[in-house]
């Protein structure tokens, strides 16, 4: 066992004992108690990662041909020592989902067609859970940098509310968070980019085989050519591909983020012009000042 996996255990036992300490501190539950509840999660957590490993690897055998194509069982999981959880168990984090998927296609990497088609339906409802999560990340961030403005304008309304008010503390923390979530979103924009790619390839070339795709690519012979008037433009053969809509292109959700930084750009100018305004009746007032007459008594 490696050192780094044994600091996981370590973690893990140090989490697990503070647990039980809030539970003894913060309850009236006795340690009797609230062992079984505990241990139960602790056993359905391991039952589902073993699951869905076993359930990645029965997918790959059934789409390989190593395995008849029918709904499983529970002895299908059995054989393989898994448990075949019931549906409302089945639900896990996005992340786990999303390392379990690799861990299996790298250790076992989809080799034949049949195999990468089977992996990329087994990843599309993943690349799915992934741009929705894209999008709360975005918002998420954007409802901390509102926040942190309403928090500037009323330390800028009350004076009480501007002694706790700490505004290098405040944009340090927003500007962390940012760089957090364009790391983030970054490394979930490719995942989901990569599963476009192969859906865009497979879609035009199922079998793993040349083919004509209009407005993409075809072979032609001599004879076509000559009566193109030996035209070497692709056009004159391929044709026109059919148009495309982006299915992950949502109007809504943009019109809406496009109205949330319309408001706050208008705002924002306002305060520019407010501050551009003072500044210069500041001044104004001044030039005033030195340019007037002084009159000295007789």
């Amino acid at each position: 066992m490696t050192a780094n996996a044994l600091k996981d255990i370590e973690q893990i036992e140090s989490s697990l004992w503070e647990a039980a300490d809030q539970l003894r501190s913060n309850s009236k539950l006795t340690s009797s108690e609230y062992v079984m509840p505990v241990l139960g999660i602790i056993f359905l957590r391991h039952a589902a990662n073993r699951y869905y490993v076993v359930k990645a690897a029965i997918e790959a055998d059934q789409a390989a041909g190593r395995m008849p194509k029918r709904p499983l069982i529970q002895a299908d999981f059995k054989k393989r020592r898994a448990m075949m959880l019931p549906h409302a168990a089945q639900k896990r984090p996005l992340l786990d989902a999303l390392a379990t998927f690799a861990e299996v296609t790298t250790k076992t990497p989809p080799a034949g067609n049949a195999e990468q088609h089977a992996a990329r339906h087994a990843f599309a409802p993943l690349a799915d859970r992934t741009k929705g999560l894209v999008k709360q990340i975005d918002l998420l961030y954007k409802l901390a940098a509102r926040a942190a403005q309403l928090a500037q304008d009323l330390a800028g309304a009350h004076e009480a509310a501007a002694e706790r008010y700490d505004r290098r503390a405040l944009c340090r923390t927003l500007k962390q968070l940012d760089a957090e979530r364009k790391v983030a979103v970054e490394q979930l924009k490719l995942a989901v980019y990569v599963h476009r790619q192969i859906l865009w390839l497979q879609e035009r070339f199922p079998d793993a085989a040349f083919a004509a795709v209009p407005g993409l690519c075809k072979a032609v012979t001599r004879a076509e050519i000559e009566a193109a008037d030996c035209s070497l433009t692709p056009g004159r053969y391929v044709g026109v591909a059919p148009p495309e809509e982006d299915e992950g292109f949502d109007f809504e959700q943009t019109l809406r983020d496009i109205h949330v930084e319309l408001a706050d750009l208008n705002r924002e100018a306002a305060e520019l012009a407010a501050r551009i305004q003072e500044n210069f009746d500041e001044i104004q007032g001044a030039n005033s000042f030195a340019l007037s007459p002084v009159f000295k008594g007789d």
